[in-house]
């Protein structure tokens, strides 16, 4: 009897054997594996920033790539020349000035402090204006075609955390310190309404296509339910949605004119902001191994989304730029930076991710640009 209990125990642990479930090392190389056959996007050209580039955004054309530095924004061509640059002083920020940017002008720190960042860029609809987000002061609007400053909100209110474009091009919505989103007409910059119901800092907003909606998301760094989405009535000012989400990284979050919010929490996800309803995770996941996401980015079209951040898997870890489909999250590109990553610790690449700013953006001509402190790349499809 003994030994019929053996034999069926021996059976059984034989049995389970054949379907344990994958070792952590067997995981990741899975994961390697799966990540090696994504095509790689070609590098285009490199090319170096007066400054340290904190934002990148392309014209609606994709002739243009805007970056804001620590003190100014250049304008370049594809190849990497300075068409403009639009200088932000320690005052307000200023016009455009015909020479480009040099160390020793206003990118370097004064006796008042360091030069103000520029952490935010966004064309018009049309592609004839550019506003930029600077901290310390405020949000200003430039002409495309002659660098000169339409108008600035520095010094009337708290220090501004987001901004987006209505889709006719003749308001800003601002998100500010106080947690109140204010609409900024375009030609004055005067405030015509005010919308303050968010309890949570401000991380972004975004009008619905036909521009009678706006959705906004508010964020606080700790605690359960820290993340809040509203959908707003634009004639009315009523919310007609909110929704909390629970345990989000406030790294970085995105939103789209279609209503969805992207957040670059541990596997980058996607969420439907009209009900709250998580749609999918876009990152592979695997413990200690992946993609740790520093900045995130939706294409105008919204058919594509980029991730910027730190490869783990494989022995050379390094920053890389990943391109999603918003449709089923599948990852069908990569742009390497070949800029590696010292250290093989996961924790000390994720507290490197969430403090090193690497912009990335997509063009209509699916371009894609990223840079890492003053190195800017482009990477391109030649198909």
């Amino acid at each position: 009897m003994r030994c019929r209990y053996f034999l069926l125990f021996c059976h059984l642990f034989v049995v389970l054997l054949c379907f344990k479930t994958p070792t952590q090392a067997q995981k990741i190389r899975a994961l390697t594996k799966e990540i090696s056959q994504v095509p790689v996007l070609p590098l285009a050209s490199t090319f170096q920033a007066p400054s340290d580039v904190n934002s990148l955004a392309f014209s609606p054309d994709g002739e243009l790539l805007a970056g804001g530095l620590n003190g100014a924004i250049n304008l370049w061509t594809l190849d990497g020349k300075v068409q403009k640059t639009l200088l932000a002083g320690q005052k307000q920020l200023r016009p455009n000035m015909p020479i480009a940017v040099k160390e020793e002008d206003p990118l370097r720190e004064t006796p008042k402090g360091p030069p103000p960042i520029v952490t935010s860029l966004q064309f018009s609809p049309d592609g004839k204006f550019l506003a930029g987000l600077a901290d310390k002061l405020g949000v200003g609007v430039w002409s495309v075609a002659d660098g000169t400053l339409k108008f600035n909100d520095s010094e009337q209110f708290e220090t501004p955390t987001c901004f987006a474009w209505s889709p006719d091009g003749k308001q800003l919505a601002v998100g500010y310190g106080d947690k109140v989103i204010r609409f900024l007409d375009f030609t004055s910059g005067k405030v015509v309404r005010e919308f303050a119901e968010h309890a949570f800092d401000l991380a972004a907003v975004a009008y619905s296509e036909d521009g009678a909606r706006l959705v906004s998301v508010g964020m606080k760094k700790l605690g359960p339910a820290n993340t809040e989405i509203k959908w707003w009535n634009m004639q009315t000012g009523e919310v007609l949605r909110n929704y909390l989400a629970d345990k989000v990284s406030p790294n970085d979050a995105v939103l789209s004119q279609r209503g969805f919010a992207l957040f670059s929490e541990p596997n980058l996800t996607l969420w439907d902001a009209r009900n709250g309803a998580k749609v999918r995770s876009l990152l592979p996941v695997v413990k200690d191994a992946g993609f740790v996401v520093s900045k995130i980015f939706v294409s105008r079209d919204e058919t594509y989304v980029l991730g910027s951040g730190i490869q783990l898997p494989g022995e050379r870890h390094q920053w890389e730029i990943w391109v999603f489909t918003v449709k089923d999250g599948s990852i069908i590109a990569r742009a390497k930076t070949g800029i590696p990553v010292e250290s093989d610790e996961h924790l000390r690449m994720k507290q490197l991710a969430d403090r090193t700013t690497m912009p990335c953006t997509l063009s209509s001509k699916f371009v894609v640009a990223a840079a890492l402190g003053r190195q800017v790349g482009l990477w391109r499809d030649r198909r």
